[in-house]
């Protein structure tokens, strides 16, 4: 299992008292460049880095696998033009109750990424609401939380646990299928950014 650690309250102030020159301090927060870098691996996959704000920031980044890059949706409530918005540890579809774009997916806990190749002909489910329990990447747990993407240790260590064996079949947005894994979660604690690191690859659809 890859560890996706927040820094306690007592870990940031030592932070921010020192001469800390990390592209995610929260002291540093009007230098942080948000928004996604995506790189073409050269055989249909895409590695994507996405820096999106803290826990408590507003302003969600959206990426569009069509165009492979983030986008900026003029009105993202009701917008074809991406498929996944992300803040903090929070990843919206753009379907269901957080968006008009129909996206959906399938999450499978089998470790088995790779070997997708053609995406699943049903099972598909999308967001229920701007929740932990409501969001489709969070699903596997009762609190949304724990069994999705990610276990939460809370208190007093503060983990986030990356589920290694979670990935996912996506219709997107512009009607093709992809699969995503998501491999890297990092921040100096919730008022900070944070970024996010996964792989994506178009598909066959069912």
């Amino acid at each position: 299992m890859k560890k996706l650690t927040l820094i306690t309250m007592a870990g940031m102030l030592a932070l921010m008292l020192g001469a800390c020159s990390d592209s995610l301090d929260p002291g540093d927060d009007e230098e942080v460049e948000y928004g996604y870098t995506t790189v073409d691996n050269g055989d249909g996959s895409f590695t994507v880095t996405a820096v999106v704000g803290g826990l408590s920031g507003t302003e969600f980044e959206y990426y569009s696998f069509a165009s492979a890059s983030g986008v900026e949706p003029a009105d993202p409530s009701d917008s074809g033009e991406y498929d996944l918005a992300m803040l903090f540890a929070n990843i919206n579809l753009n379907g269901g109750s957080n968006g008009t774009g129909g996206v959906e997916l399938v999450y499978f806990d089998d470790g088995a990424y790779d070997d997708l190749a053609q995406a699943p002909a049903d099972g598909y489910i999308t967001d229920t609401s701007n929740t932990d329990i409501g969001r489709a990447f969070n699903q596997g747990a009762e609190d949304g939380q724990n069994g999705g993407w990610y276990n939460y240790t809370g208190s007093p260590d503060h983990e986030f646990i990356l589920d290694a064996d979670r990935y996912y079949a996506i219709h997107g947005a512009d009607g093709l299928y992809y699969k995503l894994q998501l491999t890297s979660f990092t921040t100096q604690g919730s008022s900070s950014p944070a970024e996010i690191v996964f792989d994506w690859q178009e598909i066959t659809a069912p």
